[in-house]
Formats: C-alpha cells, sequence, structure tokens
C-alpha cells in the first residue's frame, strides 16, 4: 500500500486509484491474484506525472480614480499568486 494513494476494486473488476491531492510521483501496489488454487503476489507501478496547474483569479475587484490621482492596492500572498 502506498500513503500518497488509495485504491479500491470495483463490482466490474475494474480498479480505481485516487492519489493525494497534487501529488506526482512514484505509487507501488502490491496485490494478490489467485485463480483458488494458485496464488501470484506482484506489484503495480504507476507514474503520476506533474501538471503546470494554471493560477485561478481571486475576487475581483474595480477601482475607480479621477486624472491624475494616484491609486495604491496591498496583494496578499496566496497559493494562487505564487510562481512555481
Amino acid at each position: 500500500n502506498d500513503p500518497d494513494a488509495t485504491i479500491v476494486a470495483n463490482d466490474d473488476g475494474s480498479f480505481t486509484i485516487t492519489h493525494t491531492e497534487n501529488f506526482n510521483g512514484e505509487l507501488d501496489f502490491t496485490y494478490n491474484i489467485s485463480d483458488g488454487e494458485n496464488d501470484v503476489l506482484t506489484t503495480l507501478d504507476l507514474t503520476v506525472n506533474p501538471v503546470n496547474d494554471a493560477p485561478e483569479a481571486g475576487d475581483e475587484i474595480f477601482i475607480q480614480a479621477e486624472e491624475d490621482q494616484t491609486v495604491g492596492v496591498s496583494l496578499r500572498e496566496e497559493p494562487a499568486l505564487r510562481l512555481d
């Protein structure tokens, strides 16, 4: 079992693998296959490739100023504003 993901056996015989949010890297799962008489223990090695998530804008603001007036805006640091 891998702490970065969970695997669920579906009723149709397929599996669903769900990794933790923003995870990328190697996942390893060990599982047992049996035909009722013989068992085979094997490992599934899975690579989750990183993606460059697009930034998301927060709430929009509207600023109106008179001509020749100075306007200042302070931005707070949020995950969406960090450059990776």
